[in-house]
């Protein structure tokens, strides 16, 4: 008891005299200890993508009553309009300028010896040519599309 009330003590001392070292040492009590995620914002993005093009190739297929969706040499495609390619072509530039002014981002990295997958994260100047990166593939999909359009 004697110990407990001496900690307590300690405790209050420390947290009047210097509070960020006192939030220092008792971090792991007031942070949640929530898992960390398995996948990396790009790899959510991709997904969300991914579940956008389908969902609208479904209900596509549905309202014009033609499948857009081709078996090709054992493939499944999804034959999309051209405006749901610029959609995911502005997603991506979007998410390059939130990279950018946010000043952080994620990317994933494995070695080819062993199958280990890590996510780092970007942070400060660094994450601007990440950032730049995903506008360029946004401003490419934007590109091919226009492209196609125009043939």
């Amino acid at each position: 008891m004697n110990d407990e009330r001496k900690n307590g003590n300690f405790d209050e001392i420390l947290a009047k005299e210097n509070p960020d070292l006192f939030l220092t040492l008792n971090k792991s009590k007031t942070e949640s200890k929530l898992p960390t995620s398995i996948l990396s914002q790009p790899v959510k993005l991709i997904l969300c993508i991914v579940a956008i093009d389908l969902i609208i190739g479904f209900l596509l297929s549905i309202l014009e009553k033609t499948s857009h969706f081709l078996m090709l040499s054992g493939r499944l495609w999804i034959s999309l309009p051209w405006w749901i390619a610029c959609l995911d072509g502005f997603i991506f530039v979007g998410y390059g300028i939130y990279v950018i002014v946010k000043k952080r981002g994620q990317l994933d990295s494995s070695s080819s010896s062993s199958d280990i997958r890590t996510v780092k994260e970007i942070r400060g100047d660094a994450s601007g040519p990440l950032g730049l990166l995903y506008i360029l593939l946004g401003i490419f999909l934007l590109i091919v599309v226009a492209i196609q359009f125009l043939i």
